[in-house]
């Protein structure tokens, strides 16, 4: 038994001892936590992220009156009373299909932004350039179907 064997202490150990000079371990773990994030991600790249998440809720609530419009064509095709709406309801369905993909695009290219590179790093090509977008736009897409499931299935889960 030459070697000492070095125990960690238990949480409650730890939490004991910073309880005894005055600070939580609350404390202590939320600021580690908080820094750590910081460091990992810049403030400018957080308000990117949250502004993209955002665009993708936005996407989702036009994605879902696009298929209320569309639902509304379909039945109401044939049917003499509405003849006059289905153009309107054309426009408004092509209306929220166009703000559904441009906010898809935008929010993919938001989420690029505020991304930190070192000034000795060599510029990538233009073909990584263009398959991180892919990429960041698949993100969104997955995103954007996420929100629209969510928000078909709170309306049930509320009940």
């Amino acid at each position: 038994m030459g070697i000492e064997q070095i125990q960690r202490p238990k949480q409650a150990d730890t939490a004991r001892f910073f309880s005894l000079i005055g600070v939580k371990w609350s404390q202590i773990v939320s600021r580690y936590k908080i820094e750590t994030m910081k460091s990992t991600m810049g403030a400018k790249r957080w308000v990117a992220v949250l502004t993209a998440i955002a665009m993708m809720f936005g996407a989702a609530c036009f994605a879902g009156l696009w298929i209320n419009a569309i639902g509304k064509v379909s039945g109401w095709i044939g049917l003499p009373q509405y003849e006059g709406q289905i153009p309107k309801l054309q426009w408004y369905g092509t209306l929220w299909q166009s703000f559904t993909i441009a906010l898809l695009f935008i929010a993919a290219f938001v989420i690029g932004l505020g991304k930190r590179v070192p000034p000795d790093e060599v510029r990538p090509a233009w073909s990584t350039l263009a398959f991180n977008y892919l990429v960041r736009l698949g993100l969104c897409i997955g995103g954007a179907l996420a929100f629209v499931f969510l928000l078909r299935a709170l309306p049930k889960l509320l009940r």
